[in-house]
């Protein structure tokens, strides 16, 4: 059983990756604040890299620095190398609440860092090798199908205006992967009318009812 040790808050970082994957809400942090308050102190133990680097546990920290606390029980445990961290921050993520440009962040960073090893091979036994895409569905407990679509919708033109469609649930992700689908259309028609005097084209990324069915897209790109 791993030694539970108190550690000083102020000597506890957080890893450098965290905060490219994860928003912080108030709402997060108040939710947790008010289940650790009524707990009476933080019960999970932080988990921390020997240099003191936080794997798991930031929401925690947040929480014990705003109730005053000096010290939080942690575990330290040890990584062969940053890789092996990130995709540990995001497996002890697993079944964490996120927003879809939560989830996006975590499969970029996991298509990044995933080792071939971390699937299994084997031509002797006859093991087929493993899909890079169902890994990283088990990570983050999503289905392959999602990966594909959010993967797709997050890497297009407008996959940043599109994923906070999604967090702030005002487009469907069936919705957000058609108007992924047509932005591309729209990338490959604007360039067979470089030609086109710019004072004729209306770039506006807003989303709006389609005159004829009512169904959203974008409002941009549009020849007068």
């Amino acid at each position: 059983m791993s030694k539970i040790l108190n550690m000083q808050v102020g000597d506890l970082k957080v890893h450098p990756q965290y905060d490219k994957i994860y928003k912080n809400t108030e709402i997060r942090i108040a939710a947790l604040e008010e289940a650790i308050v009524r707990q009476g102190g933080i019960q999970t133990p932080l988990i921390v890299s020997p240099n003191n680097v936080i794997i798991d546990g930031v929401l925690r920290l947040l929480v014990a620095k705003k109730l005053g606390y000096e010290t939080v029980p942690c575990i330290i445990q040890n990584y062969a190398d940053e890789q092996e961290e990130v995709v540990k921050i995001i497996d002890l993520n697993k079944h964490r609440i996120k927003t879809d440009s939560e989830l996006f962040n975590e499969i970029k960073l996991l298509k990044e860092n995933l080792k071939p090893q971390q699937g299994k091979r084997s031509d002797l036994t006859g093991d087929k090798p493993v899909n890079t895409r169902n890994q990283i569905a088990n990570k983050i407990n999503k289905t392959p199908s999602y990966v594909q679509q959010i993967e797709f919708i997050g890497n297009s033109t407008e996959g940043e205006f599109l994923l906070n469609q999604l967090d702030s649930k005002k487009i469907s992700i069936a919705k957000a992967y058609d108007l992924a689908k047509d932005d591309i259309k729209n990338d490959n028609r604007k360039s067979k009318t470089e030609d086109v005097p710019r004072s004729i084209l209306i770039s506006d990324i807003e989303v709006c009812a389609c005159p004829h069915c009512n169904q959203p897209i974008f409002k941009r790109d549009i020849i007068k």
